[in-house]
């Protein structure tokens, strides 16, 4: 086994999970959220597998891969004053993905394209063709909760989007 130097260590570049960006290409959110901004958390569904379980004849069990499950990303955003993300959401599923409660649009109508980049310490876009920045076609999933309090915090918050495609795979 190759013994590992305290030196070797403190010469890695060590990945960072706080160099987030974001930014939605079309029907985007009024400025100060039209161009790149940050997020506090991001969390990308990857990859997903599910599982089968199978027992053979000896009373064994053991899994084996069975499908996909839908991937998810779920964000926690910081508003403005103006709640202008907030309003945005809200117009987004409303009035676009369900017309004032008319009708539900189609998965093309209700997509957007939200592009994920992933920066080191300095604010360079990370060189990773698989991780530097990804596109998905999202649109939000569940409940968009206002939560209002007495305290000075920032105003968060979190928004779970179902991802229908990753750019160059989107078939809406």
């Amino acid at each position: 086994m190759a013994k590992v130097t305290i030196n070797q260590v403190r010469s890695v570049e060590w990945g960072k999970s706080y160099n987030w960006d974001l930014r939605f290409t079309e029907d985007q959110p009024d400025s100060p959220f039209d161009e790149w901004f940050p997020a506090i958390d991001v969390e990308e569904g990857i990859a997903s597998l599910e599982t089968f379980m199978v027992s053979d004849a000896f009373l064994s069990s053991y899994e084996i891969p069975m499908g996909t499950s839908p991937r998810t990303l779920r964000i926690t955003f910081i508003d403005d004053a103006k709640h202008t993300l907030l309003s945005w959401m809200e117009e987004w599923v409303n009035s676009v993905v369900l017309n004032k409660r008319d009708h539900v649009s189609t998965l093309e109508k209700s997509v957007r394209t939200v592009m994920v980049r992933r920066t080191t310490g300095n604010g360079e876009t990370i060189e990773n063709k698989r991780i530097g920045i990804r596109s998905y076609y999202v649109f939000p999933k569940d409940t968009i909760s206002y939560t209002g309090n007495s305290s000075s915090d920032l105003l968060t918050y979190s928004v779970t989007f179902a991802i229908a495609g990753v750019s160059g795979e989107f078939s809406g």
